[in-house]
């Protein structure tokens, strides 16, 4: 995983006169936004099809677990079945998020109850027992008010990619870079 204010603290010491913003949005949305020129780079979940004219960049693949409230009946098996979820009030992201692709190429047809854009808000969610969701695994740092339960069949993994032009910009390869030092420690 990627913390992404230390590395964008990072470059922007090393490169002042560089400018940056940073924008949240679905991964189909900052995709677009990265084709038409009005981002340099995204880092979003891998889409589950292709993305025609950018180029993408695997940053880091983690297993798929369910998240659910610690009094949830689920909570505390060494790990559940996709089938277990069949009657379950998911809380999700957004469609045009590719995380969201990605959830629903696994579990298919299932009941959300919840749609919201950012990861605070879906654990809230959880946590207070309004519904269950499949999350990366390094999700399971960012609260202990939530039981995070492997799941028994093998699914596809939770894969964060960097989307650029098909020539990045030299701020955009200056940033890969960075990101990819941080991914190996020495950043």
């Amino acid at each position: 995983m990627v913390n992404v204010p230390h590395v964008l603290a990072r470059f922007h010491a090393a490169h002042p006169g560089v400018e940056i913003q940073l924008r949240q949005g679905g991964s189909r949305h900052l995709i677009e936004q990265v084709k038409t020129g009005r981002l340099d780079i995204a880092l979003v979940a891998k889409p589950l099809r292709p993305a025609e004219d950018v180029l993408i960049r695997p940053l880091a693949s983690e297993p798929l677990v369910l998240a659910c409230g610690l009094a949830h009946p689920l909570a505390n098996r060494p790990e559940v079945s996709l089938s277990d979820l069949i009657d379950e009030p998911f809380v999700d992201f957004q469609p045009d998020w590719g995380s969201r692709d990605l959830v629903d190429s696994v579990v298919g047809d299932r009941r959300i109850a919840f749609e919201v854009n950012d990861v605070h808000s879906l654990l809230d969610l959880v946590t207070f027992g309004l519904g269950v969701a499949l999350v990366p695994q390094s999700f399971s740092v960012k609260t202990d008010k939530a039981q995070f339960v492997g799941l028994a069949e093998e699914v596809p993994a939770w894969e964060t990619v960097a989307v650029t032009a098909e020539t990045p910009s030299a701020a955009a390869t200056a940033l890969l870079d960075a990101v990819a030092a941080a991914r190996s420690g020495s950043y």
